[in-house]
């Protein structure tokens, strides 16, 4: 009797352990289709350069999701995109930048974008030795890199000093020997002292479209 009575408990608790199991799963399931969604929302209204709504959806992801690099360096491009328009701060758009960068420390797209927010002017301090650590790391890995040649060297120009511009005339040298099609025409008018290409241009928009 005594055992017929353990065992219905134990089975009781079993049934009990496994709905609320159960219960959890379905939350987790939800809550995932919920951040799935939030995502896909974020990159089209970033794709459409809404970054207001776009920063919105991913701090809802990111309560979710919360390691996410792709995410953390969307949400910084974006804060980075509403700082420039507003002529704010871009602490906020830096300090994902960074968040993605520990989670991703080998990106790329991350190291590049990350060093472009501590050039602008409203980043405060003098954050010259990070930016040029950030770009020659991703050169020194990938030697043929020419948006990271041109991205430097165009940084370099704006800094303007003696040692400065010889390193920035290396970079565009570099790529004018080796680069294919807009990002050599970028390099050789650099070297002449011209404004870019309109073909650069449109492939400098087109940019750092992914985190890993």
């Amino acid at each position: 009797m005594r055992c017929a009575r353990d065992a219905r408990q134990l089975l009781a608790t079993l049934l009990l352990g496994c709905a609320a199991c159960s219960s959890a799963s379905t939350r987790d399931s939800s809550a995932h289709v919920e951040a799935r969604e939030r995502l896909r929302s974020a990159m089209e209204l970033a794709r459409q350069e809404l970054h207001d709504g776009a920063a919105a959806e991913l701090r809802r992801y990111l309560e979710i999701v919360p390691d996410d690099p792709q995410a953390h360096f969307q949400l910084g491009r974006s804060l980075l995109q509403i700082a420039r328009r507003d002529r704010g701060s871009t602490a906020s758009a830096i300090d994902e930048l960074r968040r993605a960068l520990s989670l991703a420390p080998v990106s790329t797209p991350i190291r590049l974008q990350l060093a472009e927010a501590l050039a602008e002017p409203a980043s405060g301090g003098d954050p010259r030795e990070e930016v040029l650590g950030l770009y020659e790391a991703v050169i020194a890995r990938e030697t043929d890199n020419y948006e990271a040649r041109l991205l430097c060297a165009r940084w370099l120009l704006s800094l303007g000093g003696p040692a400065d511009l010889a390193r920035a005339r290396r970079h565009l040298e570099a790529t004018a020997d080796g680069a294919p099609g807009p990002w050599r025409d970028q390099a050789l008018a650099l070297l002449e002292g011209k404004p870019a290409p309109q073909g650069a241009a449109d492939a400098r928009k087109s940019a750092y479209g992914t985190a890993r």
